[in-house]
């Protein structure tokens, strides 16, 4: 969404055959000039097919979505006529007739001299401020500078949503993150407020429905001397959703605040989790019934929420019963976004899109309505952005140092920047202050500094424990075990990526021992399960009740609404299934992991992306599809170095040479052989892999000595590490065995 509420500039363009051009009444009924469609101003009839021809005569409702769009003011412009003469008819005769319902988006509070930031340019501040603070502790000016401009260049390539941003911020800092939003408590409302609250005077209004946490409607509404309720809380959901169950509706207009107010922190709703989780079951109803009975003005609203919950709020469930809708659509936004084009093509020939200002169609609506003039509150001459500004550079200087510096490594990580997250973290850990680490704050820290470090394996055992980087980061994650078992899976991953095999699992089974022994938060649950899975591919330590329990911990993501945990296990469980049960693969990806898979792609969760990829191609390489595993190995280790994976990476690389091989591909093989050579010391327990790919290598161009060689050392380390499953397997290739020379 842009800074006026709507779809921003990045969305797919829509061409003409995605509008039904239709005259009402003999009206022009054309989008064209602002929206940058070429299509004639004609008033007859055409509809939408998927050739794009035109046709005369309307087609059945169920062949095809269709709907109503129009540029007024490009009518006014050929005709001479004044806006309020071309406002959809039916709009105007359910406002007299029935009442009406608006719909308020974060557009609505854009305007000046409102001038509330956008969803997209809010979470840009919230990085903008987050990095000075980091910059101005460690005294180094400029530090993050390229950070912040990769998370904001992903953001506004939508590959890094603003919701899922604001659910790393407040895993990272917890409530906290809902005061930065009360930055948006301002007081200087505009045209539009006012024009709502003329409506609202004359009695047209049945309900204000709003997005904003902002209170600009409550102060226009009072001004002007309008009685209402506002419902942002769950007792107040449940007093709108009784009055709305009467036969008659009296008593003041419900305002309804979907994703509650600044003015009660617990009432916000605004992190991906939250809005995975569902609404309260009162708010439901209450919107079923005002969608069901009355026509919906749609302001300001980009209904981005829709992309990942097909019936966000029950709009797309109540077409049946609904009267129809009426979206305005902001004439600089490049057609409507995705989620307003599923709410659309729902709805079909009840819905209506204008594309029009919305300064000028609001105020315009209540002239047409003949609605009281009302009196405008005083304009609040100081700078809205600013003042949102210095609000947040108060909300970030009373954060904890420890969280400023973790929000900031979390986006990055989250944007695909893991070697710029540790970066941040460590330079932290070194300018600390004494006071500065007796909070629970730096507990959070030591933990992300643990895991982004050695946990994931962007640093390596081998070669830099004997660093100070490599030993505090290792060193962090026991320190936080005692409190949270995610420190022994990580500390116990990285001992093992090390070739200290029995030692790394006997620090995880301390994770187990703590998940069968009490609670524990849903997300740990998950993070723990994730850490053996890896521990139990690396090893072959496989049985049914593992695999089996898969189930269990994706019930525990999305009972959390965390949808990034239930992509990775879902792309995790994927790749077990590959290698220990590959019977099952394509049943359980098109069964179970394709749809979550599919909703977490938005995310671009470079961990996701990659393991999701390493799974097709472990199962390509056993079906001897070469040409599919090399496509899918080369983006698994694209992802993974993204994802500071590096040992998985370095895994990928090793079965991309194997399967480059298995292709007769010989000669890259061996530039990929002695790529890896550079690397494979730093994780030792992929030693056995490597030399097992080294011996088909040589194996394949008749330098049988070399091979030999290599396959005794796979046994050899494969007996060091205790890596058992490998040492049968590998003497297959030796002289005698099944696989051995000829």
């Amino acid at each position: 969404m842009d800074s006026r509420g709507e779809a921003d500039s990045t969305s797919q363009d829509v061409s003409p055959i995605d509008f039904l051009q239709v005259a009402e009444s003999g009206l022009i009924s054309a989008a064209r000039r602002r929206t940058g469609l070429t299509a004639p101003l004609v008033p007859d009839r055409y509809v939408r097919r998927p050739n794009g021809r035109r046709h005369d005569e309307r087609p059945p409702a169920a062949k095809t979505a269709v709907y109503t769009i129009y540029t007024p003011s490009d009518a006014c412009l050929v005709h001479g006529m004044p806006i309020t003469q071309v406002i959809p008819k039916r709009l105007l005769k359910e406002a007299r007739d029935r009442g009406i319902v608006v719909m308020v988006g974060a557009g609505a509070s854009a305007i000046p001299p409102s001038a509330l930031p956008g969803w997209y340019s809010f979470n840009e501040m919230v990085v903008d401020v987050l990095a000075r603070h980091f910059e101005s502790y460690v005294e180094s000016p400029g530090f993050v500078d390229e950070v912040g401009k990769a998370i904001h260049e992903r953001r506004n390539a939508n590959r890094f949503p603003p919701d899922y941003q604001a659910q790393i911020i407040e895993e990272a800092c917890g409530d906290r993150y809902f005061q930065a939003l009360q930055s948006l408590d301002i007081d200087s409302t505009n045209k539009v407020h006012h024009s709502i609250a003329r409506l609202a005077r004359q009695g047209v209004l049945k309900a204000i429905v709003t997005t904003n946490f902002d209170r600009l409607l409550e102060r226009a509404l009072t001004v002007s001397g309008v009685a209402f309720e506002s419902a942002y809380e769950p007792i107040g959901y449940k007093r709108i959703k009784e009055r709305l169950a009467g036969p008659t509706v009296t008593g003041p207009l419900p305002l309804v605040k979907i994703h509650g107010s600044v003015e009660d922190l617990s009432s916000m709703v605004d992190t991906l989790k939250q809005r995975r989780l569902g609404r309260n079951d009162d708010l439901t109803k209450c919107l079923a019934a005002l969608l069901q009975s009355h026509y919906w003005l749609y302001m300001g609203f980009s209904a981005g929420d829709l992309e990942t919950d097909d019936d966000y709020l029950g709009i797309v469930s109540s077409v049946d019963r609904s009267p129809g809708l009426v979206y305005l659509q902001w004439p600089g936004a490049k057609g409507l976004g995705d989620g307003a084009r599923k709410m659309i093509s729902a709805y079909g020939r009840k819905a209506t899109v204008v594309v029009e200002e919305l300064e000028t169609f609001v105020p315009a609506l209540a002239d047409a309505l003949e609605s009281p003039q009302v009196a405008s509150p005083s304009e609040v001459s100081t700078d809205a952005t600013q003042r949102v500004s210095d609000a947040l550079e108060k909300w970030a200087s009373h954060l904890d140092p420890a969280d400023t510096a973790v929000c900031l490594a979390a986006m990055a990580e989250a944007a695909g920047e893991s070697a710029a997250a540790f970066s941040i973290l460590h330079r932290f850990w070194n300018w600390v202050r004494p006071q500065d680490r007796e909070t629970e704050a730096f507990e959070r820290f030591r933990l992300l500094h643990g895991r982004l470090g050695m946990g994931t394996g962007l640093l390596s055992y081998v070669d830099d424990i004997s660093t100070n980087r490599g030993m505090e980061s290792f060193q962090d994650l026991f320190r936080v075990a005692g409190r949270d078992p995610r420190g022994w899976v990580w500390g116990g991953i990285s001992l093992i990526w090390g070739g200290q095999v029995k030692s790394g699992l006997s620090n995880m089974s301390q994770a187990g021992v703590a998940w069968d022994d009490g609670e524990m938060p849903d997300e740990w649950k998950v993070d723990i399960w994730l850490g053996l899975a890896e521990a139990r591919y690396l090893t072959a330590l496989m049985d049914e009740d593992f695999i089996e329990s898969w189930g269990t911990v994706n019930e525990c993501a999305k009972v959390a609404g965390d949808l990034a945990r239930q992509g990775r296990v879902a792309a995790m469980h994927s790749l077990l299934i590959a290698e220990f049960a590959l019977e099952l693969f394509d049943a359980f990806t098109a069964e179970y992991a394709a749809p979550i898979l599919e909703q977490a792609e938005r995310l671009r969760d470079p961990s996701i992306f990659g393991f999701q990829a390493l799974a097709r191609g472990r199962a390509a390489t056993r079906r001897r599809d070469t040409e599919t595993a090399q496509n899918a190995l080369a983006l698994a280790i694209e992802n993974l170095n993204r994802a500071g994976r590096y040992p998985w990476s370095v895994y990928c690389e090793i079965e991309f040479a194997k399967a480059l091989m298995d292709g007769g591909h010989l000669h890259e093989a061996c530039d990929q052989l002695d790529h890896i050579n550079t690397q494979i010391d730093r994780y030792q327990v992929l030693l056995p892999w490597y030399e097992e790919a080294r011996g088909q290598y040589h194996r394949m161009i008749g330098q049988e000595d070399i091979a030999s060689s290599a396959f005794e050392k796979a046994v050899g380390y494969a007996q060091q590490f205790g890596l058992d499953h490998r040492v049968d397997y590998y003497r297959q290739y030796q002289p005698g065995g099944s696989l051995g020379p000829a």
